[in-house]
């Protein structure tokens, strides 16, 4: 029995159809629904009908405006890297007015402290004169056999404000048709008894009687000449050097003979 209900039960909820469903009958409402979608003109899309009421189309014909390079963001590189290109060049042109003024600076206070030093060191002066025996000049050439003498007084004065201290002095003497533009001083031996003497500044003076000779005769065509150079130290620890050039000079005014500056060669008298 039991059975037999259940198959009649399920038989029924077959046959039943199902309920419609609802729908509303207020027309209005309907109306209202169809009307809240928005109407545009035909063959337009909604998009493109918003944009051209917002942004009125540019008749072709009218030119951009000024800013308009200036909304891309690369001009605005460009105008930045501009400044800083300014910016750069101006500190190099002010980087170096600097360099030149401290430039300018520097060597007129060397200048000066060169000038406070000349002033206040020592200076040796060389001069050469006969050799004297009670009044009389000797000769200062003469012949001794196929050798030529020389007989000079070689004189160092100290004539600057502080002493000094000898450290070499080199002569040399010879008969020579022309001499190098530059003095060589290597080939003489550096005189005896003048290393680490010192000269000061009220008895300066040192005299040194060198006779020496070589293997040559005088003639017209050649040069009798006596050159050295004396290096010493001042008082700042600079070396310093003097150099003296001159050639002997016969006339019938003068047997004993002359020395004159070898003009023609500067390298031969210097001062430094």
């Amino acid at each position: 029995m039991k059975l037999l209900a259940l198959a009649v039960l399920l038989a029924v909820m077959q046959a039943t159809p199902p309920s419609p469903q609802k729908t509303t009958d207020n027309p209005a409402a309907t109306r209202r629904d169809q009307s809240a979608e928005p109407k545009g003109p035909s063959g337009i899309p909604l998009e493109n009908n918003a944009t051209a009421n917002n942004h009125p189309e540019r008749p072709k014909d009218e030119p951009p405006a000024w800013y308009t390079a200036l909304e891309r963001p690369d001009w605005w590189l460009v105008i930045i890297a501009s400044l800083t290109g300014l910016a750069i060049a101006y500190q190099a042109r002010e980087m170096t007015r600097a360099t030149e003024e401290m430039k300018k600076t520097t060597e007129a206070a060397k200048k000066s402290a060169d000038a406070l030093i000349n002033s206040e060191r020592a200076w040796i002066l060389i001069k050469v004169g006969h050799q004297m025996d009670g009044g009389v000049e000797f000769a200062l050439t003469r012949s001794n056999g196929p050798d030529t003498q020389f007989c000079g007084e070689v004189v160092l004065t100290n004539e600057g404000r502080s002493p000094c201290w000898i450290t070499d002095v080199r002569l040399k003497f010879e008969i020579v048709e022309s001499l190098p533009k530059i003095p060589d001083f290597t080939s003489q031996p550096t005189q005896e008894g003048c290393v680490g003497m010192s000269l000061g500044t009220k008895n300066g003076n040192h005299s040194i009687f060198w006779m020496p000779s070589f293997r040559g005769v005088e003639s017209d065509a050649m040069m009798t000449v006596v050159y050295g150079i004396i290096t010493y130290r001042d008082i700042f620890g600079e070396n310093r050097a003097t150099t003296f050039g001159l050639k002997v000079v016969r006339d019938r005014f003068a047997d004993t003979g002359t020395l004159e500056r070898l003009t023609e060669y500067p390298e031969y008298n210097k001062n430094a």
